[in-house]
Parts: structure tokens; sequence; C-alpha cells
């Protein structure tokens, strides 16, 4: 199960000389999305503080199928596939929304 835990825009600074976003950018918005996400199962900040516990993230793979220029919307989602006693595997999937002329550049 996913949900949307992530909404954004591309800014201009966000992209490389070819006009597309950068993948520095790419891994903050999964970022945000992941820590969206773990505020849903409560694992925030206080819970860790409170709890003397941490979280790391040993392995990211990401994935591309489409680039993102300046000015497309973005949205990510993430669940959980996978869990451990003091471990677990989630996933995020970002894209852009589906409407018409949504692959036509804003410039």
């Amino acid at each position: 199960m996913s949900s949307v835990t992530y909404k954004g825009a591309v800014y201009p600074w966000q992209c490389d000389h070819i006009g597309h976003m950068n993948v520095m950018w790419y891994v903050g918005k999964f970022d945000e999305a992941n820590w969206n996400f773990f505020a849903t199962l409560g694992l925030t900040p206080t819970y860790f503080a409170e709890q003397h516990r941490g979280v790391a993230a040993v392995q990211q793979n990401i994935l591309t199928s489409t680039s993102y220029w300046q000015g497309i919307s973005s949205r990510c989602a993430a669940g959980r596939s996978r869990s451990a006693i003091r471990a677990c595997a989630c996933y995020t999937r970002c894209g852009m929304p589906r409407h018409r002329n949504s692959r036509r550049r804003v410039s």
C-alpha cells in the first residue's frame, strides 16, 4: 500500500545545463517523500529522540523513466514492501501527474 507523500515542482535552479532536473534533486524529493511516509507510521524526529533510536538508508536505487524539467509538477508515493524486527524495505515512486498537455515543455 502506498500513499502520496510528496507533491512539488521543478524549479530552474534544480536543472542542469540541458534543462533537466539534476540527479541531486531527485534524491532530495525521494528523501522528503520518505520522511513524510515515516511520519505516517509514527516515526518522527520526536519519536527517534525520545526512544534513543535512529534510522539509516543503507541502499538506494533510483530508476528514471522520464526527464523532469522546470515548471513540471511532480508527486511521490511511498510504501513499505517488506518488514522485519530491525529493518524494513520501503519504496518511493515519483512521477508527473497525468493531465492534458503534460508532455509539453514549459519554458
